[in-house]
């Protein structure tokens, strides 16, 4: 939890440094609506490439000096975390929209989703809070870090229970 903490805090202030940055990229959206929606797009399409084996886009998407924290706490170059997402016995992805976090400052976004993820026959097996920092390239949104959390299912049917009341 700690790491995820010390994670979180660093995206935050990157964010707001950033935003704090003058900037001619905000022109690419016309609202952190339209963004948001662009990222989470984005988000969908890696749920794809995951679930049909397509490396080609992980290696059109991640630039080269990517780097990802596993759940395990394993650090992960852009070539190690293909290989990895391409590996995983779990390929049904769905996103909770109810925890869903999102900051755009104009060339630096982040995204943070918690997916339900489960087999084949839809059995929940995890949830997995997904964070992703985007930075605009060469007038291309490419993703250059990021970090998974397993969340527990305890704390998913808790906040669902909270919410309920």
């Amino acid at each position: 939890m700690k790491k995820f903490t010390t994670f979180t805090l660093a995206v935050i202030l990157t964010i707001l440094f950033c935003s704090s940055c003058e900037t001619e990229n905000t022109r690419h959206f016309k609202s952190e609506a339209e963004a948001k929606a662009f990222f989470l797009k984005l988000d969908e399409e890696q749920k794809r490439a995951i679930k049909e084996q397509d490396s080609l886009w992980f290696a059109n998407n991640f630039v080269d000096d990517y780097v990802n924290c596993t759940p395990s706490g394993i650090i992960n170059n852009k070539k190690d975390e293909i290989k990895t997402l391409l590996s995983l016995p779990l390929k049904n992805y769905e996103t909770l929209p109810q925890y869903q976090f999102f900051e755009y400052s104009g060339n630096l976004a982040v995204l943070s989703v918690i997916n339900r993820i489960s087999n084949d026959t839809g059995d929940v097996v995890i949830y997995n809070r997904r964070t992703k920092v985007f930075k605009l390239i060469d007038e291309e949104w490419k993703c250059v870090s990021a970090q998974g959390t397993l969340v527990p299912a305890e704390f998913i049917e808790k906040m669902n229970e909270e919410k309920q009341q």
